[in-house]
């Protein structure tokens, strides 16, 4: 009787055929990466815009 090994290390697969699988937990992945990407860089914006501003009420206020 064989004994099979359950790994943890990879996404889960389906009876029917594992690639698809897998690359289903690939994509999600990449699309994950790109959503928090893409919010880091509106964040990373939004400070850069707001320092920005700040430094051109100071500047205002100096002349």
């Amino acid at each position: 009787m064989k004994q099979w090994i359950k790994t943890e290390k990879t996404a889960p697969v389906n009876s029917s055929g594992g690639e698809t699988s897998q690359r289903l937990f690939n994509s999600n992945i990449k699309i994950i990466y790109k959503s928090i990407t893409s919010l880091l860089n509106w964040k990373i914006r939004a400070i850069l815009n707001a320092v920005l501003q700040e430094r051109q009420k100071l500047l205002n206020v100096e002349t």
